[in-house]
């Protein structure tokens, strides 16, 4: 042990990702937002350990997935960037979505990637993607834990999904009868 273990250690047992967070819940002083979110997404991203388990941590993520509300910041790649990492991390270890529903019944997730999934009238590929990674896993922790299920009925998230699909398959069919005059 050492290194990099014992300066993670650090940073969680003495709150430092959680007063990050604080500041950037309130970009205080200015810019904070945009480098915390930087900064979250890399260390959930790169870190092999799973973070999102630490109080400290999924709280603080959670407070600051939700307080991003503006188009502008919904819209910014640093905000993508830490739902992604997210994303990928609960896709990868499904039971880690119970630790970002919040007692509450809030499911800051999703609501960002609902967000940046609206502000972009469901445009956005990659957010699409993250989204179906997050419902898969969802899907997955039901029987065990049914809240993560509930929280997307309650977001009406179907309705989005449904749009999605609606918007794709007009795509294809717009495509095909392309392909169809070009081949005539």
């Amino acid at each position: 042990r050492g290194g990099a273990s014992d300066c993670m250690a650090y940073v969680l047992e003495h709150h430092v990702l959680e007063s990050c967070c604080a500041l950037a819940c309130r970009d205080r002083p200015r810019g904070m937002r945009r480098l915390v979110l930087i900064a979250l997404g890399t260390l959930i991203k790169g870190v092999s350990r799973p973070l999102l388990p630490h109080v400290t941590l999924h709280q603080a993520v959670g407070d600051l997935l939700l307080a991003v509300t503006e188009p502008e910041d919904v819209m910014s790649v640093e905000y993508y960037a830490l739902l992604n990492a997210v994303s990928q991390r609960v896709s990868a270890a499904p039971h880690q979505l119970s630790f970002l529903v919040g007692d509450d019944g809030r499911f800051p997730l999703l609501t960002g990637l609902q967000r940046r999934l609206r502000q972009s009238q469901m445009r956005e590929e990659v957010s699409r993607r993250a989204l179906v990674q997050v419902l898969g896993a969802v899907a997955e922790v039901a029987a065990a834990d049914p809240r993560p299920a509930e929280c997307v009925l309650r977001l009406g998230l179907a309705n989005d999904v449904a749009e999605l699909l609606a918007q794709d398959f007009r795509r294809l069919q717009e495509a095909a009868a392309r392909a169809g005059g070009a081949e005539g």
